[in-house]
């Protein structure tokens, strides 16, 4: 389902782990006496970013703080983004299987229409006597009429072109 998706998130991991890798950096180089090592500064980039933020380590100068409410605000966004791409993948798939769902039906409900009318024209060529020949000119008549007496509410003249028309559009 989310094969268009994964190539988007892709990049927002390659995002996130860059300004995670450049924060620590930058925060390791300049706040040395906070950070004692590259991983400290790497684990609290990580932990800013994604929001969490325990408080066991925290930058003490007035940039390093800014650099670090930029990384809070850095990391909703990334956090947001990819709930959006999977919600929007969500939406699109639930589209998807209505659309086909609703197609699925108009094939159905043309099929019982065409077996009704096939049932009707067996009724009477097998059992009335009427000639099959007699009975297309009688029903091509009364679709000319438009009399809908004569043509009953079940009729497939009226429809027929719409749903070849719609599946030639979903093709």
């Amino acid at each position: 389902m989310f094969k268009k998706e994964s190539k988007t998130l892709g990049y927002v991991l390659i995002i996130a782990l860059a300004y995670i890798f450049l924060t620590a950096l930058i925060m390791f180089n300049y706040e040395p006496q906070t950070f004692d090592s590259f991983f400290e500064a790497l684990y609290w980039s990580t932990s800013a970013l994604t929001t969490v933020g325990y408080g066991d380590i925290y930058p003490v100068s007035n940039v390093g703080r800014f650099i670090s409410m930029v990384s809070s605000l850095f990391g909703i966004a990334v956090i947001a983004l990819p709930a959006g791409i999977v919600t929007a993948g969500f939406v699109e798939a639930f589209n998807e299987d209505r659309k086909a769902q609703e197609k699925a039906a108009k094939k159905l409900k043309k099929a019982k229409k065409l077996k009704k009318k096939s049932r009707a024209k067996n009724l009477a060529v097998g059992i009335l006597g009427v000639p099959e020949e007699e009975l297309e000119a009688n029903l091509k008549k009364a679709a000319a009429s438009g009399d809908p007496d004569l043509l009953g509410d079940d009729d497939l003249d009226e429809d027929d072109g719409e749903d070849e028309e719609e599946e030639d559009e979903d093709d």
